[in-house]
């Protein structure tokens, strides 16, 4: 993993005399700047990272560090390779036990190894397919924080199904392998675009600890070959995610691009020269079926495939066995439209929502869910990485679910995506009357702005 750093300072620490003198590198995060600081000492911290986290200490490259582990003396030295332009490549750690076995090894590479998997437990790891040393191979690309699940709001059962059916395959390896049924699952998420696919893909990574591996098939210089081996080298619990897979491939996802209905295309037999084709990817769909399924084909991945055009696909690659559960992604409901309302302005979220539904059961003592429960009221809203904090009014239950229905009725049924329901509630981000006030006015300019 390779981490840039703004220049830091050099610090050394120990006593030089006994011979356990360490040198370290101290440097700040470029992601951490003055907002984030001066937030911090205003407001106090916030939920999430610390802001301290981002002030980074690891030892410089010119230098070794001695340590003992587990009453064995440990040399570790850290050599950073670059490029023939000078740019950083890898890093290696280099380690030097003084031991009689190479158990000490064994136990520390999985003491290291528990160690990188509870720092990860509130965040999953991104991978990406690049291209480097003239080969495809997969690069970390970020750690993103976990996605609550009820944050994503579609019609229901859909989240609970595709959840439940993920859950119950990663259990069920022993069964496929006694069937001789390859340990595979495919999930093809179709429909309008903003309506939610990406978004659950990353909350189902973080409900079921899964990393996400990231793959564009139009990426330039990107074959055959090249695709069957990054499948094959996916390790086996994992999640590969490949967006838009009906316009990545340099020909239609057909089996014949040259041809349609059995008779050539009318540009096939014309004289005039076609205009020069963008340079893209030679990935072709017999090579992307047989690295999905082919005899090299990982097992015990998820492969999840987004596509805006579903009919675009050709049928070969819809089959079971390649993309086994179909979900198709519609524009927001008006039930979507009171759902997603209360949870954006609900300061607690989903359970907040939750504890209003089973505080409404369970109150028996003649109190009203509205003197009962009370949202709070202050909301941190984060929006382009800046923090915004706004007092949200002391709205009751009551109060948020009929502003929800008001919302809900002028929103008109299937016709506008989530994603555009939240950019316009991110203009009323303590102003849920507002936001009721302003819907009818705003459907109205979206529609002409669509008819024109």
């Amino acid at each position: 993993m390779i981490t840039r750093h703004i220049p830091g300072s050099t610090v050394g620490w120990g006593n030089k005399n006994r011979g356990n003198w360490h040198t370290i590198f101290i440097s700040l995060d470029p992601t951490c700047d003055e907002t984030d600081i001066n937030y911090a000492f205003s407001f106090g911290q916030p939920k999430g990272p610390s802001i301290w986290d981002k002030v980074v200490v690891h030892p410089v490259t010119t230098e070794g560090i001695s340590l003992w582990y587990k009453k064995h003396w440990v040399w570790v030295d850290r050599i950073v390779e670059t490029d023939s332009q000078g740019v950083e490549s890898c890093r290696i750690l280099n380690l030097t036990i003084l031991a009689w076995s190479r158990k000490v090894l064994d136990r520390l590479m999985l003491d290291a190894k528990k160690a990188h998997q509870l720092n990860g437990h509130r965040s999953i790891c991104v991978y990406a397919a690049k291209f480097k040393y003239s080969e495809y191979q997969w690069w970390h690309m970020a750690c993103r924080a976990k996605r609550s699940l009820q944050s994503i709001v579609l019609d229901p059962g859909i989240k609970d199904m595709l959840l439940e059916d993920a859950r119950d395959f990663l259990a069920s390896k022993q069964w496929y392998d006694s069937r001789g049924i390859p340990f595979r699952r495919g999930y093809l998420l179709y429909g309008a675009p903003g309506s939610g696919k990406s978004s659950l893909i990353h909350s189902i990574a973080g409900e079921l600890k899964l990393n996400v591996y990231v793959m564009s098939l139009s990426g330039v210089g990107l074959d055959d070959d090249a695709l069957r081996e990054l499948v094959s080298s996916l390790p086996t619990r994992c999640i590969l995610l490949m967006e838009d897979i009906d316009v990545a491939l340099s020909n239609p996802l057909n089996r014949d691009p040259r041809k349609k209905d059995g008779k050539p295309s009318p540009s096939s037999t014309t004289s005039t020269p076609a205009p020069p084709a963008l340079p893209r990817s030679r990935v072709t769909l017999s090579g992307l079926l047989n690295a999905l399924d082919g005899i090299a084909a990982a097992e015990g991945r998820l492969l999840f495939a987004t596509t805006n055009k579903y009919d675009a696909l050709d049928p070969a690659l819809c089959r079971p066995g390649r993309m086994d559960l179909h979900i198709e992604f519609k524009l927001a409901s008006r039930y979507q439209a009171a759902q997603f309302f209360k949870y954006f302005f609900s300061p607690e979220g989903h359970e907040k929502i939750q504890k209003e539904e089973s505080g409404a059961k369970e109150n028996t003592s003649g109190q009203t869910a509205e003197t009962s429960l009370r949202i709070l009221t202050s909301h941190v809203v984060t929006v382009g990485g800046v923090r915004h904090r706004h007092e949200l009014p002391d709205l009751s239950p009551t109060e948020l679910s009929s502003l929800a229905d008001q919302f809900s009725r002028a929103v008109p049924e299937r016709e506008f995506s989530m994603a555009s329901l939240q950019g316009y509630l991110m203009c009323y981000k303590a102003d849920p009357h507002g936001a009721v006030a302003g819907i009818a006015e705003w459907v109205l300019r979206e529609k002409e702005r669509a008819e024109q």
